[in-house]
């Protein structure tokens, strides 16, 4: 550092249970390295060392300089978030208004990222190439990696809220804890040794999923699996085995039915987009043709498309359960075909351990522990549970908690791993904990908000037609 004329930066430590490492400063040599307790207690010295290594080659990079200038409003508009959201949870009158501005302005902010990402991924792997070449220990960034991932999922396996330190330093720190849940659950597993699967294979998604492109492009950091094995081609040049076998996982990915992976891509992000590819069809028929009828046909041809789209997206999201499969949570995690947008039938024992709610999300998420792992279960009630009687949903829930339960629903692989609930059941035998049983309403809810805005779409174009008047 003396080198580049730049002090050393100082060094600070937070008492943080989550392992957090970033580096931070505006002002040339006025920078500071933070590293919380979390971080301290999951890593061994030298993949701290490296880690340290890491945040002081974006100092002498001048990078943290940049990007601490660049995310300073957007920590401006995450503190107005939290206040919002505060408020919401203490307001008795308008507590939906509150919700809602909070959800607002937490949208903003994510916005707000896009246009940093891209540099941000560029700087973390010159970042990591420069740490590999400071200490000559590549596989020790590996190694600190993946716990940090560890660490953070099990963290939020707990319930502890890190949404707030992670979410303020999510560009300036060593991770996007948005992307580390599938890696942090599938290497839990493979350090407590409770199944024969080789859990290294969850990297294959990432590698060679079409689909991880675009989890990408909504990152802050590479997706682990694509910066390990960049990390793996450093150690190499310095002669060292990888860590982790990437090379060889390589060598099997590419035995994957790349037909099939890039099929059901295309077949994915057509349902996807689907719905608003039919309204923009619609609302462009309706200008060619609106001379037949009134000024109603278009907005009437937009609802039509939405419907007709939303109806065949949750025909593909929520096939029909009962031609179900039983798993476990790993051989999900290391499926290289898994989709985020078509749903995969499956069943799976656990134990319930809790729930959580998103804002802007309707319904519950739920937290399943299987041998292997835990999973989120997205659990979506009637109408009377979502708006007339929460609390009685509330009290299910709780009267299953640490319980021994089958799950039925549909797997989807995103940024997180998700099950959508379909069935939740007690196994016992007794009546009264049967009755506590939870049954989610995703096909409900699709089918009929979709089937409402197909009939009102009908309405309007059949009370619109000049025909009629």
């Amino acid at each position: 550092m003396r080198s580049h004329n730049q002090d050393i930066p100082r060094l600070g430590l937070i008492s943080e249970d989550t392992p957090v490492a970033f580096a931070y400063g505006v002002i040339p040599n006025s920078s500071r390295l933070v590293l919380s307790r979390g971080l301290l207690q999951e890593l061994d010295p030298d993949e701290v060392a490296v880690i340290i290594a890491l945040l002081l080659s974006q100092v002498q990079n001048r990078s943290v300089l940049l990007l601490t200038f660049l995310s300073a409003p957007l920590q401006l508009i995450y503190l107005l978030y939290v206040f919002l959201q505060r408020r919401s949870l203490r307001a008795k009158v308008g507590k939906e208004l509150w919700q809602l501005a909070a959800v607002v302005i937490h949208t903003i902010h994510d916005v707000c990222h896009y246009p940093i990402l891209s540099l941000n991924r560029s700087r973390i792997v010159l970042g990591d190439r420069r740490a590999a070449e400071i200490t000559g220990n590549p596989n020790g960034l590996s190694r600190a990696i993946v716990k940090i991932a560890r660490g953070i999922t099990r963290q939020s396996q707990l319930g502890q809220n890190t949404n707030r330190i992670l979410e303020s330093t999510r560009l300036l720190g060593v991770l996007d804890d948005r992307t580390t849940l599938a890696i942090g659950i599938a290497f839990e597993v493979l350090y407590a040794g409770v199944t024969p699967h080789a859990a290294t294979r969850v990297f294959l998604w990432e590698l060679f999923n079409p689909w991880a492109m675009w989890l990408t492009w909504n990152s802050s950091h590479p997706l682990i699996g694509r910066r390990l094995a960049l990390i793996s081609g450093y150690a190499q040049k310095l002669g060292l085995s990888p860590e982790y076998d990437i090379p060889q996982l390589v060598k099997y990915g590419k035995r994957l039915d790349r037909i099939r992976l890039y099929r059901n891509f295309g077949r994915d992000l057509l349902i996807e987009v689907g719905p608003w590819f039919l309204a923009v069809l619609g609302f462009v028929a309706g200008q060619m043709l609106y001379w037949l009828y009134n000024s109603w046909l278009t907005p009437s041809l937009m609802l039509i498309g939405l419907g007709i789209g939303w109806m065949y997206l949750g025909s593909l999201r929520y096939p029909d359960f009962r031609q179900v499969k039983d798993t476990d949570l790993v051989s999900l995690l290391t499926d290289p075909y898994a989709s985020p947008v078509k749903g995969q039938p499956v069943q799976i024992p656990g134990e319930l351990m809790g729930y959580t709610t998103e804002d802007g999300e309707r319904g519950y998420f739920l937290r399943l522990e299987d041998q292997g792992g835990m999973i989120q279960l997205h659990y979506l009630p009637n109408v009377r549970g979502v708006f007339k009687e929460p609390s009685a949903e509330i009290v299910k829930m709780e009267r299953l908690f640490e319980q021994s339960v089958v799950v039925t629903g549909w797997y989807r692989r995103g940024k997180i791993p998700l099950v959508d609930l379909a069935v939740l059941q007690p196994i016992i035998s007794e009546t009264k904990q049967r009755a506590a049983s939870l049954i989610g309403f995703h096909q409900f809810w699709n089918n009929t908000l979709s089937s409402l805005l197909l009939i009102l779409g009908l309405l309007m174009l059949l009370g619109s037609s000049r025909l009629f008047w």
